[in-house]
């Protein structure tokens, strides 16, 4: 039903209204109001540069009914009209069907003008209208909306039609945007859904260049050769919900091998390169994260063979930080537990052993030794004694035990 008379009335719309539905659990919702002015706001905080958005509280938000057209490209290439707008016309600029339903919360009636709820039940996502086009983070939507729902939801064949004309706008996407898309994503389960989209899509080039270049890229096995991308598509498989860190690591860890693999380049120029092959902006706090868990995989795989300071420095660094050394681990274990579908050998790391040396160098002290040293010891001496302390420690534990063994499936 259209609210052509323009009454007053707050709908709740969107995600809100697709969740409920779905019975999923609901966190944030977002409201139209359509019949309304700015004036009628004026005691919330108002957001959002090109229209406006008022906020009620963390997770709620109100906006006034609105239609937009395209006007020039990118994100911010969009004009928008306030005044005089209808639920209906609102409703029609929304990407998805399943996205462009709204709920009368005092009455319960649900305002479906595209069919979402038909969509909802069929597993289906559908453009709303043509203006699906005059954006191309719609595509990438989409494609996240079937990571988030499961590969039993399919992608409507009119709306593929659609995405295959808008290939070459795909160059205008924001990275900053497309990080923030990227980064809900990757802490659903099935995330590698939406990696298989784009490719199914016949975009993922036009977006990850680098990660759709891992199709051309083989690793072969006892019995067998499969691309990279299968491989690490299975990787993102095993970690599930493993988030930003370990999945980015995997998307992007066989591009940095070559580099890694070069003794001729210094671990700057390592650095450098890697992010040369990154597809999307990343924070550099996170990028920084990533280079450690590449950089360290092999040498975790080989740590057995590594002397003493190897082993000690590839300990320290994670500079005590106990959350990036788990990662590490799952790192490990999610890449060994596919490559041992394909080969007869497998890896095994003994975490226990591993975490109570990390423990043990990082809550060394030399108070006690500095106290009791006569004279007072210089800072290059101090150092020194650190060291080879804490190399007794993993030589102690070396003794106990291997690091690594082998063990035949």
């Amino acid at each position: 039903m259209e609210n052509t008379g323009f009454t007053k009335k707050i709908y709740l719309v969107g995600g809100a209204v697709r969740d409920g539905l779905l019975g999923l659990p609901i966190k944030d919702k977002d409201y139209v109001a359509v019949g309304y002015t700015q004036d009628d706001f004026l005691h919330l905080r108002k957001v959002g540069k090109n229209f406006p958005v008022y906020l009620v509280d963390k997770y709620t938000q109100i906006a006034l009914a609105r239609r937009e057209s395209k006007v020039a490209k990118g994100y911010n290439g969009f004009c928008y009209e306030i005044e005089n707008i209808t639920l209906y016309e609102d409703l029609k600029r929304r990407d998805l069907t399943i996205n462009a339903m709204a709920l009368d919360e005092s009455s319960g009636e649900i305002i479906d003008p595209f069919k979402g709820r038909e969509d909802l039940a069929n597993k289906v996502l559908k453009h709303t209208s043509l203006s699906f086009c005059e954006d191309p983070l719609r595509v990438i939507r989409i494609a996240r909306f079937r990571a988030k729902f499961g590969e039993l939801w399919q992608i409507h064949p009119r709306t593929k039609a659609l995405i295959a004309t808008m290939k070459e706008s795909l160059a205008e996407l924001e990275p900053n945007r497309l990080y923030q898309e990227i980064a809900i994503l990757l802490h659903y389960e099935k995330s590698y859904l939406f990696f298989q989209t784009l490719l199914d899509l016949g975009v993922l080039d036009r977006v990850f260049p680098f990660i759709y270049s891992l199709n051309s890229l083989k690793i072969g096995f006892d019995n067998i050769e499969i691309s990279v991308f299968d491989y690490i598509m299975k990787v993102l498989e095993v970690l599930k919900a493993g988030g930003e860190l370990l999945k980015l690591s995997t998307l992007y860890y066989y591009l940095f091998l070559e580099f890694l693999a070069n003794p001729s380049l210094s671990p700057r120029q390592r650095e450098e390169s890697f992010e040369k092959h990154l597809d999307i902006q990343i924070p550099k706090t996170l990028k920084k994260s990533m280079f450690l868990l590449m950089n360290n995989h092999q040498k975790i795989k080989t740590l057995w063979h590594s002397d003493d300071l190897e082993i000690l420095n590839v300990l320290e660094s994670f500079k005590r930080n106990k959350n990036l050394l788990q990662c590490q681990i799952r790192f490990f274990y999610a890449q060994e537990s596919v490559y041992c579908l394909y080969s007869k050998q497998s890896l095994q790391l003994p975490v226990k052993r591993i975490w109570k040396i990390f423990y043990a160098i990082g809550n060394y002290s030399p108070v006690s030794w500095i106290e009791n040293t006569i004279p007072k010891p210089s800072r290059k001496m101090i150092q020194e004694h650190i060291l080879q302390e804490k190399l007794k420690i993993i030589r102690a534990f070396k003794a106990k035990n291997a690091f690594l063994c082998k063990k035949a499936l």
